[in-house]
């Protein structure tokens, strides 16, 4: 019993003494982390447990699911039992501290490209990093630039400028005849046809000022418009010929084409002069493509007529297009200058020449049938007073011809016929008149005679 007794209590010592030695180490540990300004920590899972651990350099780090830097003590954070179970930082990350349990990711526009870094490479120009822990920059897309280091984007190239390369640091210019009025593109837009640019970088091209043109895409200039051909707008894809009425003079770079003049015509598109109006036709307007014929009555005996002139007295034309006039006929006149027609002599007027202003009455005694003949000689039998176109006969019973007169005159026994039909006529109405006058004196009286109330006959008297 005595022995059970004193071997318990020596294994209880013995325990006991174990738990010291064990807190005494703690103890010990613990002022040694003290006094180095390190922490340590036993792990609760750890089957070995290092007392003393190699502090991780810059560039790597403690990683906790080692077992040989897990077990470390409290104190050793940032420690491994030795440096070869330190973790070295992955691409993209860094550590420029030693003792270190983690790695930092490198920042937006930085990068390394290696493990086990101390600090992060800036991106260089034309290359960008837009997020954190990046082991490479990405080079600026087409239609961007970078041109300073350590830069989290590109910038968008401006406007009139391109880039159609990846990773460049500045943006190139359009080029003439060419242009670009967006951001951010990777190459320029042709000009138009009826558009130009003589200059590089820029946003717009520009239009052919009137009287010049352009056909092709990409033009840095504009041509002129070719002989007798215009444009008048600006922007001219083609020139257009000069239009009928109009003439180009075989010069360049018309904006519009000058109208022909009065006396002057073009028929044809694209003609280079006007042609002056022939004789015999005129124009008085302008930008006309064709002369008119002169009138009937008119003349034009020059080119380039701007109207046709009336033909003096005594002539005339007689059909159109005439380039002179001609004198009236035989028996016709014109007493003025004008574009009428000459005129017939009026009956019993004439004469017998060309050209003639006035006609000449037939004289007394003669008589003119026509107005192109000179007068015919009256007959005896007949009389023709001044402007006779024919003669008067007087050949009828009791008349005769007075050549001094020129009248029909009554012979001597028509005279005396009509005096005794006279005489005989005064007779018969004096008769007629003495008759009615008598009848009227009878009816007179009578009515004077008579009584003023007439009985009826077989009048027959009654008593009251």
């Amino acid at each position: 019993m005595t022995k059970q007794c004193d071997h318990g209590l020596e294994m209880e010592m013995t325990f006991l003494t174990n738990c010291y030695k064990i807190i005494s180490w703690i103890v010990l540990l613990h002022l040694i982390s003290e006094a180095r300004g390190i922490g340590y920590e036993l792990s609760t899972n750890c089957t070995v447990h290092y007392v003393t651990c190699a502090v991780c350099s810059a560039g790597s780090f403690a990683n906790s699911s080692v077992e040989e830097c897990a077990c470390c003590p409290t104190a050793s954070r940032g420690q491994c039992h030795n440096q070869t179970f330190c973790q070295e930082c992955n691409k993209g990350y860094y550590q420029n501290n030693s003792a270190q349990i983690s790695c930092f990711p490198c920042r937006k526009g930085f990068y390394t490209n290696k493990t086990g870094s101390t600090d992060c490479t800036a991106c260089k120009i034309g290359f960008f990093a837009n997020e954190t822990g990046l082991a490479v920059c990405d080079p600026c897309p087409l239609g961007s630039f970078q041109n300073k280091t350590g830069q989290p984007v590109c910038s968008q190239c401006p406007l009139g400028q391109y880039q159609n390369q990846e990773g460049q640091s500045e943006c190139k210019n359009c080029s003439e005849g060419t242009y670009q009025n967006h951001q951010g593109q990777a190459h320029c837009e042709d000009c138009s046809p009826g558009f130009f640019q003589n200059q590089t970088g820029q946003r717009i091209c520009e239009k052919c000022p009137s009287g010049q043109y352009q056909e092709d895409n990409r033009s840095s200039s504009c041509n002129p418009c070719d002989k007798n051909t215009y444009c008048r707008e600006p922007g001219c894809i083609h020139c257009s010929l000069c239009p009928a009425g109009t003439f180009g003079n075989d010069s360049i770079g018309l904006v519009e084409c000058p109208a022909c003049p009065a006396g002057s015509f073009s028929a044809a598109n694209g003609s280079s002069q006007c042609n002056l109006c022939s004789e015999g036709f005129y124009q008085s307007k302008q930008n006309k493509t064709q002369c008119d014929p002169c009138a009937v009555g008119s003349f034009c005996s020059d080119i380039g007529c701007k109207e046709c002139g009336p033909c003096p007295r005594g002539s005339e034309t007689r059909e159109q297009n005439s380039t002179v006039c001609h004198k009236c006929l035989i028996g016709y006149y014109k007493d003025e200058e004008s574009r009428k027609l000459c005129k017939e002599c009026d009956d019993g007027f004439y004469t017998t020449k060309t050209g003639s202003f006035l006609c000449n009455q037939c004289p007394q005694g003669y008589y003119c049938p026509s107005t192109w003949e000179s007068p015919k000689v009256c007959p005896e039998s007949a009389i023709c007073p001044a402007g006779s176109s024919s003669p008067e006969s007087c050949d009828i019973p009791f008349f005769s011809a007075d050549v001094q007169t020129q009248k029909c005159k009554a012979t001597e026994e028509l005279i005396a016929l009509i005096i005794g039909v006279s005489v005989v006529a005064f007779i018969i109405l004096a008769l007629i008149v003495y008759k009615v006058h008598k009848q009227r004196k009878a009816r007179q009286f009578q009515e004077e005679t008579q009584p003023l109330t007439t009985a009826p006959k077989n009048q027959i008297y009654m008593g009251l």
